[in-house]
């Protein structure tokens, strides 16, 4: 008797284990893996906000860019000029096509290429140009809906 009490405990432990899986499933496995490149004809290309330079678009890659935890591509074309401004969340980039400066403030210049991962605190104010032809592209992470305020830059 005294056996069987104690092996109670353990069997009810294993059985909430087993259905661990079948929840997350559940909750994560609707989703599918998605490949995304910059060149992907699917990508639906939408212009970037007023403020931004001529030319400049977002492609929208994964989640919704008016809710938390989305993921986008940022291209604008060769010298084009992002005004200073910041966001209420960290931002991360990867450069993915063409060389791209920013300057957050109180900071020397970053020159982004192809493959290199920028990380940015939030409300940091930052500027950027594109310095090759015919374009830059960087991916950008935001954990909040993407928003920027304007600002004024210092470099350092």
């Amino acid at each position: 008797m005294a056996y069987r009490f104690r092996l109670m405990p353990l069997v009810a432990a294993l059985l909430a284990l087993s259905t661990a899986p079948l929840a997350l499933a559940e909750k994560y496995g609707r989703e599918k893996a998605v490949l995304r490149t910059h060149t992907d004809p699917k990508l639906k290309w939408e212009p970037c906000p007023s403020y931004f330079p001529k030319g400049c678009q977002i492609a929208p890659l994964h989640g919704d860019m008016d809710e938390q935890d989305s993921d986008f591509y940022f291209k604008m074309p060769s010298s084009a000029t992002i005004v200073g401004h910041w966001h209420p969340t960290e931002e991360r980039i990867v450069g993915v096509a063409g060389t791209f400066h920013v300057t957050y403030a109180g900071q020397k210049t970053l020159v982004v290429e192809p493959g290199q991962f920028v990380y940015a605190p939030a409300e940091l104010s930052h500027t950027g140009v594109c310095v090759t032809e015919p374009e830059c592209v960087i991916y950008i992470h935001l954990r909040s809906p993407v928003e920027s305020e304007r600002t004024e830059v210092t470099a350092e």
